[in-house]
């Protein structure tokens, strides 16, 4: 599995909300397909970060419209900066959420194709 550790280079600014900063690690994410589906590589010590982002009754309902705001190529939903940073963390740091993100990837990709095999037929 391929990680990126750029977000971790950036991850101490979050705690200082640091809006630039935040809209930059949001763009990443979205422009990342590594960090998209959670493959971030965390350095130690991010606990606190660990307790903020794993509140699964905030991030379960967020899935598909973090999906659709990700999208490369149209992002079909809007989420704001700290929003997307925080799913991001939270698909790094818990298996579970990131299985069920991963299986809606592919489910919405088998879709997507079937949509695109319609259009050319």
């Amino acid at each position: 599995m391929t990680t990126c550790t750029v977000l971790t280079q950036r991850l101490h600014s979050l705690l200082q909300e640091d809006s630039a900063r935040l809209a930059e690690m949001a763009a990443h994410i979205c422009a990342c397909a590594s960090c998209r589906r959670g493959q971030i590589s965390l350095p130690p010590g991010f606990g606190l970060l660990v307790y903020l982002t794993l509140d699964h009754g905030a991030r379960q309902p967020t899935l598909a419209a973090y999906y659709e705001a990700t999208h490369p190529a149209y992002p079909l939903a809007q989420l704001d900066d700290r929003e997307i940073v925080a799913t991001a963390l939270h698909l790094a740091l818990c298996p579970l959420c990131r299985g069920q993100f991963e299986a809606l990837c592919e489910l919405s990709e088998v879709e997507e194709q079937g949509d695109l095999q319609e259009q050319e037929e």
